[in-house]
């Protein structure tokens, strides 16, 4: 396996842009690392340093302890396979068994072995039914799978992943998880950079935070998101987590052992709790202090075993009617069916005239008249056309 080494890295783009500056940093075989800070902070050119895609303008890059800066990108790329954020800058063959065979073939293995390794990459991130289609038949998110499967099948030592989670879903996004795991398992490296807060404490188990070139905080999860450095976090545009809140709140951040590792299992009981068997990092939100309160009831609740059933009543609202304006009969001989309907709307509309400004300027003349003793009393009649329509549908308006 290959440890990794930055020693006094600092990088200047041919623009005169400084995206590093005096950046030290060591990682061992077998660690998971995830590399967090805002956009234009120096994540994606730190870890293009890696595999010789980038050149460091001072300081050194070392692998197991060997500069690396006279060894060519194809010869490092065998040790460090990186996932670029877009995988359409990546995929390039017609065909997606074409995609995930070319690394292993490249690296020297025969077309046999490189044909298996692709298709156990495919398997891996759930593209196996796909090994004949064309890559760009393929949504994005797929193709991202993709780019992970076509570096997956290299085997590379060091395996590392920018933005792995764009454009995932919940379902995508735990495949990504376990295949992580499952790299990890076999004693490689998986080096990830994220803005998915929680993604990347329940993945990882160091975090090393980055602003304007520089790293700021570099730690365990627990640490990193604890509250002392929140300040820190902020300069960099970063939140918390949602559970690194509610802990900070309750007074329990500081005593979880790790963030993402104090849940217990369902059978546990409420009295044998301790404060650290709460998680201290899985979600990033900006609660209020009620919605943290219900968050906690809701997880000590569902933790017991515990289920709540609410039962809401609801009332018909045709079976409402207010106390002094009960629904008028129809009168006998009137039309139904969907006459009635019309019958109960106008029974329901308020008072007072509802004409238009045109009908009033069409119809001057029809207003309430006792007098005129043509249908119901004067105090029962609306004026116009209100009027004419209750007359021909039996109702009672009231004024």
């Amino acid at each position: 396996m290959t440890s990794l080494r930055l020693e006094g890295v600092g990088f200047v783009y041919p623009d005169g842009t400084r995206a590093l500056t005096d950046v030290d940093l060591a990682i061992e075989p077998g660690e998971r690392v995830a590399i967090v800070g805002q956009n234009g902070s120096g994540k994606s050119t730190l870890v293009r340093h890696l595999n010789g895609l980038l050149r460091p303008t001072e300081g050194r890059v070392l692998h197991d302890g060997e500069d690396v800066a006279g060894r060519r990108v194809s010869a490092l790329a065998a040790r460090v396979g990186i996932v670029f954020q877009n995988p359409d800058r990546q995929i390039f063959a017609g065909k997606v068994r074409d995609e995930v065979a070319f690394g292993p073939r490249i690296l020297g293995r025969s077309a046999g072995e490189a044909q298996q390794a692709g298709l156990d990459a495919l398997t891996a991130v759930g593209l196996a039914e796909s090994i004949d289609a064309n890559p760009y038949d393929l949504g994005y998110s797929r193709r991202k799978l993709l780019a992970l499967a076509s570096v997956l099948a290299m085997g590379t030592p060091v395996l590392v992943l920018d933005e792995p989670t764009t454009g995932q879903d919940a379902r995508g996004i735990a495949r990504v998880q376990q295949v992580i795991a499952d790299v990890a398992a076999t004693g490689r490296t998986v080096i990830a950079i994220s803005h998915d807060m929680r993604f990347v404490a329940e993945t990882f188990g160091r975090v090393v935070v980055m602003g304007a070139g520089r790293v700021l905080l570099d730690g365990d999860p627990a640490k990193v998101f604890a509250e002392p450095t929140w300040p820190i976090l902020a300069s960099t545009y970063l939140e918390p987590t949602y559970a690194a809140r509610v802990g900070a709140r309750l007074g329990l951040g500081l005593h979880a052992e790790r963030a993402g590792r104090g849940r217990r299992p369902r059978s546990a009981r409420c009295g044998d709790r301790s404060r650290a068997d709460y998680p201290s990092g899985l979600m990033s939100a900006r609660p209020n202090g009620r919605g943290l309160t219900v968050l906690l009831i809701l997880l000590l609740t569902a933790s017991c075993g515990t289920t709540t059933t609410t039962t809401t009543t609801t009332t018909p609202t045709a079976a409402i009617s207010p106390p002094d304006r009960p629904p008028n009969p129809a009168p006998a001989g009137r039309g139904t069916g969907s006459m009635d309907g019309l019958r109960r709307g106008l029974q329901r509309q308020p008072a007072g005239p509802a004409r238009s400004r045109g009908d009033r300027q069409r119809h001057p003349e029809h207003l309430p008249d006792p007098a005129s003793g043509d249908g119901q009393a004067g105090e029962d009649r609306l004026p116009c056309a209100r009027t004419r329509w209750a007359r021909r549908v039996g109702c009672r308006v009231r004024p």
